[in-house]
């Protein structure tokens, strides 16, 4: 099969990646406090690209991207491709 998915974990939980804006970047330990609050799970700090990723209920993406601080909140995806031998 090919196309694109929504990654998911066991609990059914999406892939995010929060975008942090440039006031962010002056705090970003608050902004991961009212992520984890918001419903961030799992998360891990990637600073020098200013981006906090972890796993989110899919009703929480919405308000993560809300928040103070967060530019945006992208759902991780995946893409298959067929193999290079599948007629299309």
């Amino acid at each position: 099969m090919t196309g694109q998915r929504d990654e998911r974990d066991e609990r059914g939980d999406l892939g995010v990646a929060l975008v942090v804006d440039d006031d962010g970047l002056q705090d970003l330990d608050a902004v991961l406090r009212r992520a984890r609050r918001a419903g961030l799970r799992g998360a891990q700090v990637l600073e020098s690209i200013g981006v906090i990723t972890g796993t989110a209920a899919p009703d929480a993406v919405e308000p993560l991207s809300r928040l103070r601080g967060v530019r945006a909140a992208e759902v991780e995806r995946t893409i298959q491709l067929p193999p290079p031998d599948q007629p299309q």
